[in-house]
């Protein structure tokens, strides 16, 4: 049987995603400025990050 998060885990997925998001964000805005060996921003990473982060806040926008 699989156990369903509970709202307040839930909640701190969404904080750690939400933290994970900025982080890779603000290293590709820097990685544009900068000629160093980087590597690429998965945009793919990206794009799953924000997804999972709007099915979270969905579920807790349905449980209020």
């Amino acid at each position: 049987m699989i156990k369903k998060p509970t709202e307040d885990e839930l909640r701190e997925e969404l904080s750690n995603l939400e933290d994970d998001l900025a982080v890779i964000e603000s290293g590709e805005m820097f990685s544009i400025g900068s000629t160093g060996d980087q590597e690429p921003v998965d945009q793919q990473a990206i794009n799953v990050i924000k997804r999972r982060i709007a099915e979270i806040k969905a579920k807790l926008a349905g449980d209020e």
